[in-house]
């Protein structure tokens, strides 16, 4: 049993290893991309807020509700099948 778990163990960190999960990883990636329904259309807007964003404010990031408003309706316009929003407060 031991002989074994060494057989398995040194398998486990061999390029050998490393370069077949590679390669079952990359006949799954094959797989899903045949199955998935097809892609989206290319019009997709990713709205960034970074450390400039910050300063441009007057208020801090929790107070922003107007401001997220104001985005969200003219997103609207654009009649988007799906808006994503990840916010996190920044904290002073």
């Amino acid at each position: 049993m031991l002989i074994t778990a060494l057989v398995i163990g040194a398998f486990w960190y061999s390029p050998l290893s490393a370069r077949l999960n590679g390669i079952v990883l990359d006949a799954q990636f094959h797989v899903l991309r045949d199955l998935s329904p097809p892609g989206s259309s290319d019009n997709i807007v990713i709205v960034g807020i970074d450390e400039k964003t910050y300063e441009t404010f007057d208020r801090p990031s929790g107070l922003w509700h107007s401001y997220v408003g104001e985005l969200l309706l003219a997103l609207a316009e654009a009649k988007p099948k799906l808006v994503v929003m990840d916010l996190v407060s920044k904290k002073y």
